[in-house]
């Protein structure tokens, strides 16, 4: 008795199991026929377009890709700006923390100021900077130098 519920189910099993693959296989045919039913009227629509429409569609579609490759290029220019800026900002932060590191430096007694300002001396030259820090103008220091030399001569 148990060997024949036990058949039963299995023939029962495979009634269902053949069902159910010819329901994904009749799907499966449906949607190949749908695909193919619209290629063909695609290509029913295209093979009745005049050369004049078929020139007007290549002039449309060469705008858009000119349009397309403009886009492209205005995305790249921002990237880089991004890019730029970023690499300005750190850039930037990493003058500021140098600074401040010399700074704390100085206050801790490590550097002394007059070796800052001997440093801040040798780099600086723009004259805005120099008056910053109260150091003598470029063309004073250049004036005070030849008179240096001239005596040493």
């Amino acid at each position: 008795m148990i060997l024949r519920i036990t058949k039963i189910e299995t023939t029962k099993k495979n009634r269902l199991s053949f069902s159910v693959i010819q329901l994904i296989l009749e799907e499966k045919i449906e949607v190949k026929r749908a695909s193919i039913n619209h290629l063909n009227k695609r290509y029913k629509k295209m093979s009745t377009l005049t050369d004049l429409e078929i020139e007007a569609k290549i002039e449309n579609a060469k705008q858009k890709l000119e349009q397309l490759q403009a886009f492209k290029k205005k995305r790249e220019m921002q990237k880089k700006a991004l890019d730029s800026k970023k690499k300005r900002a750190d850039e930037t932060r990493k003058k500021i923390l140098v600074g401040a590191s010399i700074f704390i430096k100085i206050e801790r007694g490590d550097f002394s100021e007059s070796w800052l300002l001997e440093i801040l001396n040798s780099t600086l030259t723009r004259e805005v900077d120099r008056s910053f820090f109260n150091l003598n103008s470029l063309s004073n220091q250049s004036n005070s130098e030849e008179t240096q030399q001239k005596i040493n001569l």
